[in-house]
């Protein structure tokens, strides 16, 4: 029993609040940071967290992303992409078949992995929540500090000369999943005076999305132009540059946040000029390219 009573201050002692910043676990204590696998060696031998639900979820999503199970889902796309190309560049070698690869295959190989660590991702975010909720619930000795559950979908609305998400596209409007403060996967629909469209892909930004930075947005699209009109459908890759910019008509973003056992408030305003060229792939095996230039109101 006293040796049971011993560890117990220890932990208390050891384990002090915990809140989330970025991919890394912050010791308020210590100012310190850890990653995924050293706070789980930390809470392995904490008699509280053994079987704790959230804890072996938490545990189980950090394993899918690094583990054979995720390579496996990269190779598969790799051999998708890699039949949507063969089935486009020799078609002859597959006229017998009714649904010979194309550019399906390729869309598939390019959202599957992005699907796969979109939602891992999201899961392993949200049982980490809960895991540091509990933990600072039962350790910490002082008020506990208030940190805001990782915001999971947040919406965009884009005006201006076309997008990196939907080529046909004047006014857009999209949902999107946060991923990290890099990252989102999103759902778009577009329209213009002579067309509309919609597009699904994962955006990422080298520096982070709410500064200005440079980005990469990776996705596929279908749209109809005229009427009666085509239907168009390919992917894009789109490298551009996000500036960020405030205006009083930006939307606002507020988190709550603990400095120092008080609690404040602070505003965001989150717009953005996104920049930058998008190049294609069609169904109908054409390439193409086109500049675009919008502004993006999140919120």
């Amino acid at each position: 029993m006293g040796r049971y009573i011993t560890l117990l201050l220890f932990i208390s002692v050891a384990f002090p609040q915990f809140s989330i910043e970025g991919k890394r676990i912050h010791n308020h204590e210590i100012n310190e940071y850890y990653s995924d696998d050293e706070f789980i060696n930390r809470l392995n031998s904490d008699p509280n967290f053994v079987n704790d639900e959230n804890f072996l979820s938490y545990k189980k999503y950090v394993n899918r992303l690094k583990s054979k199970g995720s390579k496996c889902i990269y190779c598969f796309s790799f051999m998708s992409i890699a039949a949507g190309f063969d089935g486009i560049n020799n078609p002859d070698d597959f006229q017998d078949e009714d649904n010979p690869p194309g550019l399906e295959n390729i869309a598939f190989g390019i959202l599957l992995p992005l699907s796969y660590h979109t939602y891992n991702s999201a899961k392993k975010r949200i049982t980490l929540y809960n895991v540091i909720q509990r933990h600072n619930d039962i350790y910490s000795k002082d008020e506990i500090k208030d940190f805001p559950p990782p915001d999971r979908w947040d919406s965009s609305v884009s005006y201006g000369f076309l997008s990196e998400k939907i080529p046909v596209s004047i006014i857009e409007y999209s949902r999107l999943l946060n991923i990290d403060e890099h990252s989102d996967f999103y759902l778009a629909i577009g329209s213009m005076l002579f067309g509309s469209g919609v597009g699904s892909g994962y955006k990422y930004y080298l520096k982070n999305k709410y500064t200005s930075s440079k980005f990469i947005s990776l996705g596929s699209h279908i749209s109809h132009l005229g009427s009666p009109g085509i239907t168009i459908y390919g992917i894009s890759i789109s490298p551009g540059y996000s500036i960020i910019y405030k205006g009083k008509s930006s939307p606002k973003i507020t988190y709550r946040k603990r400095f120092g056992g008080e609690l404040k408030e602070a505003e965001y305003k989150k717009s953005a000029i996104n920049i930058g060229i998008s190049f294609m792939y069609l169904g109908d095996n054409s390439i193409g390219a086109y500049p675009f230039m919008n502004l993006e109101r999140r919120f």
